[in-house]
């Protein structure tokens, strides 16, 4: 997977596989931890929701990075539609 600046091209970044254009002001907002998301998990009847901060250093990055940029609020995000802080 690949996270490359949408203007420049320049890979913020890099392992094989897809690319994902993201604009400048979300690449600053995760890598300074202000890019949340929400989880959640059911135990019986209750489920509940989580919010987590996105972090590059986190061992499931990729798999949810994915999840949110396949999302249509998460594209929205990262190409610069909405605010980096908008939680996803």
């Amino acid at each position: 997977m690949k996270i490359v600046n949408r203007v420049t091209g320049k890979i913020y970044y890099g392992t094989e596989g897809e690319k994902f254009f993201v604009v400048d002001s979300f690449w600053k907002a995760l890598k300074a931890g202000k890019v949340k998301y929400r989880t959640g998990e059911g135990v019986g009847n209750d489920f509940y929701t989580v919010i987590e901060v996105l972090r590059v250093e986190s061992i499931d990055f990729e798999a949810v990075f994915r999840e949110i940029a396949r999302s249509r609020v998460g594209m929205a995000v990262l190409g610069g539609d909405r605010l980096p802080t908008t939680i996803l």
